[in-house]
């Protein structure tokens, strides 16, 4: 089991190393889709809270 996940972690560390250039954009992508998100899921706080059935 040890030996699969070192394994899976030199060819993911090797893959990373040899495309980096690909890894940051992808990074940066996934950073930018995250603030896209966010902006388009903001909406204004509450701190109501109630229970149904219940004054």
């Amino acid at each position: 089991m040890g030996s699969l996940l070192a394994t899976f972690l030199y060819r993911l560390g090797r893959f990373s190393f040899r495309r980096r250039r690909l890894v940051a954009l992808l990074w940066v992508g996934l950073l930018v889709l995250m603030g896209v998100g966010a902006a388009a899921l903001k909406g204004p706080t509450s701190s109501d809270f109630s229970i149904p059935g219940r004054r």
